[in-house]
């Protein structure tokens, strides 16, 4: 073999072993990106997940404090007992009820101690919503205990 052919082999060995490198390279650069992009996916998600669960249980805090807020004027009004209304109490409380609903609420319920349903306002219009709220009827929390029955739904 002469010296020419004896270079030319060595360029073409050098040549075929820089593709072997630059082949292998690639695909472990592939595989690098590949678990990076997984990784930054599963982290996005957990993380991003965790904040939409905090600002949820934000809000049902808020909108609660706020329903405790504007419902405080029936509840100091309404110290009497619902099992022995009489008419003119309950023309009263029926009539601070229906204030409650025309100003932010859609339905309020009023119930005695025996959990029965004594006065409800409704929001005109929103039947609907009633009988969807219907479904899921609450249970009574205890006293002083929050409700953390939240319902989403399409109206």
């Amino acid at each position: 073999m002469s010296e020419t052919e004896s270079t030319a082999q060595k360029m073409g060995d050098i040549r075929a072993d820089s593709k072997t490198a630059l082949a292998t390279s690639r695909l472990v650069h592939r595989r690098i990106l590949a678990r990076l992009f997984i990784g930054w996916l599963s982290l996005s998600i957990t993380i991003g997940g965790a904040v939409v669960w905090l600002e949820v249980n934000r809000f049902q805090l808020y909108v609660h404090e706020l329903a405790l807020k504007e419902s405080a004027t029936l509840s100091g009004e309404s110290t009497c007992d619902l099992t022995q209304l009489d008419t003119s109490t309950q023309q009263y409380l029926t009539r601070l009820a229906q204030q409650l609903v025309n100003q932010h609420f859609l339905v309020v319920e009023l119930y005695d101690a025996n959990k029965q349903l004594r006065i409800e306002a409704l929001r005109q219009g929103q039947e609907a919503t009633e009988r969807w709220i219907d479904r899921y009827r609450h249970r009574f929390p205890q006293q002083g205990e929050f409700s953390h029955e939240f319902y989403y739904g399409h109206l």
